[in-house]
């Protein structure tokens, strides 16, 4: 849909560009565009310094999906950095603002990952999340026939109950 826009409007190209590089590309992505479209961006009122702190962030994201430990050394050759202060900044606000969750070693200048924000949902990541509601929908279907003796009906299928099991949950609500 991104790619329609650009060919029907030459003027939202750079839009289109800026939106697919803090979507989905490394911070190296937008360097190279800022670079390209200095004027359109003064001329937008956007601030180079704030988009490669939010690219950063994102690429950060990507970096956490990716890796179980990372370094400084690794973090800052992703986000085109060298203080280790400005770091421990990008990682610190990551965290703060909930796009990622994990713990920062400042002595061994490493980080472990948690969990993270995916910077895209993808249809790899809708079949991942039906197969793993399907899992937990079977799981809850052995915990309610084994709390019931077994005799409640469970299928996967949203549309299941059985007589016994609605009249159980009636009661339960008085």
């Amino acid at each position: 849909m991104l790619n329609e826009w650009k060919s029907q409007d030459a003027s939202l190209v750079p839009v289109v560009d800026l939106i697919q590089i803090l979507v989905s590309k490394s911070v190296e992505d937008f360097i190279s565009f800022a670079q390209s479209n200095k004027a359109w961006m003064e001329s937008n009122g956007l601030s180079y310094d704030a988009l490669l702190f939010k690219s950063r962030v994102l690429t950060l994201c990507t970096l956490f999906q990716q890796h179980n430990e990372i370094s400084f050394d690794q973090v800052a050759a992703q986000l085109k950095m060298e203080n280790s202060m400005e770091i421990q900044r990008v990682i610190i606000k990551a965290i703060a603002t909930g796009l990622i969750k994990g713990k920062m070693d400042q002595v061994k200048q490493v980080v472990y990952p948690e969990k993270t924000t995916l910077r895209q949902f993808t249809s790899e990541n809708w079949c991942q999340l039906n197969d793993q509601i399907a899992a937990w929908k079977q799981s809850i279907g052995v915990i309610i026939a084994q709390a019931t003796g077994g005799d409640e009906t469970f299928t996967t299928s949203s549309t299941t109950a059985s007589a016994d099991g609605a009249a159980d949950s009636s009661k339960r609500k008085k």
